[in-house]
């Protein structure tokens, strides 16, 4: 998907303020941070939705829309966070830039008695192996030193409810300082406390980036076993002991694995090789079928589907274990290959209303690349 980022997409001329910075949209902004190179993608999904905002690609992996659109958003495909009520900020220096994002956070700490964290990140510590940011990667831990320091120094009753992001709880609020570095002289900073939006998830996250949720199993057969750990996070629900799962393209075996760990029974359906230590698990059974015709002889807990086929493919692959009735809640992987995002989306709310999927998930994971990932839990 080619990169477009730099080019401002909307319906008038963008703002400007005093010195060179970004487009701006008119009046208040927020930002929504995606994977880089997915700026457009991002944009046209909040264009269908929300076809009276401006809309800017600013710079790689974000995205301005004017107004607030985050609380009325149950869930984003693209987006993987979000800077509510951001501000522009040019300043030359480590020194100037602190003393700014000091200011703009007194304000809110003297306001509200909340508990309070915050992050200083380049837009590429949301995509994984982002390389877009790397010349200005070290300017941000080096403001987030300098603004700690200085917090520690002048505000020290303000430090004392200061929470590291791992011991936040995405379930009750609390005030989020983001500072996002774009350029050696241009940040977004956003300030405030955390939302519920339409789906009663917290708004922004705490966590600098959903990776860091997913831990890391040396033991995993592949790459694409990641997918699936930062699946079940998104849906909140995983196998349970005793649930019944079949995994369909399972080779080389890493969402088989997944589900294994979880105390699941797996029909992993391959005509490849699993890993051994997969293939000879007791609660595996392998079976040397093709995994698109194949049909469990009873309706099983999940489907699990990590298939390179093409996108309308795999739809009809969901469409048909559905229609049959064949499992309760399922994981599915759509790769794009080549086919616009628009159409997919389309697609999927198509199955999403025809088979009544209150609680489909449709995402592009942090571990996703070109494809979305989407799955409807067991009820």
């Amino acid at each position: 998907m080619k990169r477009k980022s730099e080019n401002p997409v909307g319906r008038t001329a963008p703002r400007k303020t005093g010195k060179p910075g970004l487009p701006l949209p008119a009046g208040p902004f927020q930002g929504l941070i995606c994977a880089e190179g997915w700026e457009e993608a991002l944009i046209g999904e909040v264009a269908r939705r929300f076809p009276d905002r401006q809309l800017f690609s600013a710079k790689a992996g974000v995205v301005l829309v004017s107004g607030n659109v985050a609380p009325l958003m149950k869930s984003w495909v693209f987006a993987r966070e979000v800077l509510p009520d951001a501000i522009e900020v040019n300043e030359p220096s480590v020194k100037t830039l602190v003393q700014s994002l000091g200011k703009l956070a007194d304000g809110i700490l003297d306001r509200s008695p909340l508990p309070w964290t915050f992050r200083v990140q380049t837009p590429d510590a949301w995509t994984l192996d982002g390389d877009v940011y790397v010349e200005v990667g070290g300017r941000a831990g080096l403001v987030a030193a300098a603004f700690r320091e200085r917090m520690e120094t002048f505000r020290r009753r303000a430090m004392e409810r200061y929470r590291d992001w791992q011991t936040l709880s995405d379930r009750q609020p609390f005030v989020l300082v983001q500072c996002l570095i774009l350029a050696r002289d241009l940040a977004i900073v956003s300030l405030g406390e955390t939302f519920r939006n339409i789906a009663g998830r917290l708004v922004p996250a705490p966590w600098p980036n959903p990776g860091l949720l997913v831990k890391s199993d040396p033991m995993a057969p592949c790459r694409s076993y990641y997918k699936l750990e930062e699946a079940w996070i998104e849906a909140g629900r995983e196998p349970r002991p005793g649930e019944v799962c079949v995994d369909l393209g399972a080779a080389p075996g890493g969402w088989t694995w997944s589900a294994l760990q979880r105390g699941a029974a797996v029909v992993a359906v391959d005509a490849a090789d699993l890993e051994s230590k997969v293939s000879d698990h007791p609660r595996c059974n392998h079976l040397r079928e093709n995994g698109y015709a194949y049909l469990p002889p009873r309706k099983v807990d999940w489907l699990l589907c990590d298939m390179i086929v093409k996108p309308l493919a795999t739809l009809g692959l969901l469409e048909r274990w559905l229609e049959g009735g064949h499992c309760r809640g399922f994981v599915v992987n759509i790769k794009f290959r080549g086919k616009d995002p628009s159409s997919i989306l389309a697609s999927i709310d198509e199955l999403r209303e025809r088979f009544g999927l209150l609680n489909l998930g449709i995402r592009h994971l942090f571990h996703d690349r070109n494809e979305i990932t989407i799955f409807s839990p067991p009820v």
